[in-house]
Formats: C-alpha cells, structure tokens, sequence
C-alpha cells in the first residue's frame, strides 16, 4: 500500500493543518500526503479481446488453479476447527474399497464445489484393527490436484461427527 493509497482528502487537508509549524531535521525532508487520492479503474479480464494467437479455453465447472495459502479468515478456521461450521453434504465411506471410495470422493467433492456448499464432511472411519486404511488415503487424495483447488481447507472431525474417523473439508466459494 502506497501514502497516495492510505490517505483520504480530509487526511491530507488534516495533515496540512496539523504539521503547518513543524520544520523538518537538518539534512532531512518531510514528506506530505497527497491533496487528492488516486482514483483506480477495474480492468475487465472478461472483456479483454483475445489474441488470435492463443488459444480458446474449454469452459469447465472446476475451479481453474489453486490458490495458495489458505484464505480463510481467523474466525471462520477457528469455527470449522471447533466443529462449528453447518455441514452441508456428508460422504459416508464405510465399507467401499479403496478404489470404490477414490472413485466417489472426486465427484462429491466437485459436485458439492459446484453446487455453492463450502461444508461437507468425509467419513473414513477409523478402521477395525488399526489404523483404517481409507483413512490414511482419504487426505493424500483430497490434495490430488483435480480436487485440491476446490479445496480451501480439512480438519479432523469433533467427536460428534465422527471423531478420527471423519474429516470436515471447508470448500472455496465459486467465482465466476
């Protein structure tokens, strides 16, 4: 962010008033805010022409790339954390293979993202004997790069939900 960008015309009139007397150190200058804030225009990425050049894009209802970092704010990865998010849609693996419960996870997840949840929640179960298997793969496969730019962020389930056994998985909101 730019001074041009942090002041309004009231600050910059304000400013004025306020430093009027004040002399800047020897050897130093004293920098003023502008008198009028820039005004931005919003370039249209739609509307650009394209180039002859390149070519047409297939449109397609996943999301176009991932987003690095996690864009959720403090307050709404505190509530998901804490178990607190509405879930919207469940996905219930019990008793499917692996490549039964791979070949369902990439569809719920992306059908969900399409149709504008941002809460589900994935049951893996825990396993009989130790530590389940779909359980251990359930997350390597929600960072598959088909799902994962639909994806904005998991969390172990609270025990009402499912526990160990289940993860909340928070869905990015669909831009168009």
């Amino acid at each position: 962010m730019t001074d041009e960008d942090k002041y309004s015309e009231d600050d910059a009139s304000l400013w004025q008033e306020m430093t009027k007397d004040v002399k800047p150190l020897e050897g130093k200058s004293m920098k003023m805010p502008p008198h009028e804030r820039p005004k931005r225009q919003k370039e249209d990425i739609r509307a650009k022409p394209r180039k002859s050049s390149e070519p047409a894009q297939p449109q397609t209802s996943r999301p176009k790339k991932a987003r690095t970092g996690t864009d959720l704010d403090k307050r709404t990865d505190e509530r998901l954390r804490r178990g607190q998010m509405p879930i919207e849609a469940q996905l219930d693996l019990h008793g499917m293979t692996q490549d039964e419960a791979y070949a369902a996870l990439g569809p719920f997840i992306l059908c969900s993202y399409e149709q504008g949840k941002r809460c589900v929640l994935v049951i893996t179960g825990k396993g009989k004997t130790g530590p389940g298997i779909l359980k251990k793969r359930v997350p390597e496969w929600l960072t598959d790069t088909d799902l994962q730019p639909a994806i904005l962020k998991t969390y172990p389930a609270k025990p009402k939900d499912g526990g160990a056994g289940a993860l909340y998985v928070y869905l990015r909101r669909q831009r168009d």
